[in-house]
């Protein structure tokens, strides 16, 4: 199972790139805790500004 984080354009890389991480991490524990894990590999991936879920349109 593949979960990704992303954010905005908004904010410093270095503070997207770790909401986008603790977002990863927070939907990852979330589904840990209502399914049985041990048919799930897991894969947390996070994007910070690399690849925005909303694009400048400035």
């Amino acid at each position: 199972m593949l979960i990704t984080g992303h954010t905005d354009y908004q904010g410093s890389d270095s503070y997207n790139e770790a909401l986008s991480l603790r977002r990863s991490l927070a939907i990852e524990s979330y589904i840990k805790v209502r399914i049985d894990e041990s048919y799930y590999q897991f894969e947390v991936k996070y994007f910070g500004e690399k690849n925005p879920i909303v694009k400048d349109t400035a």
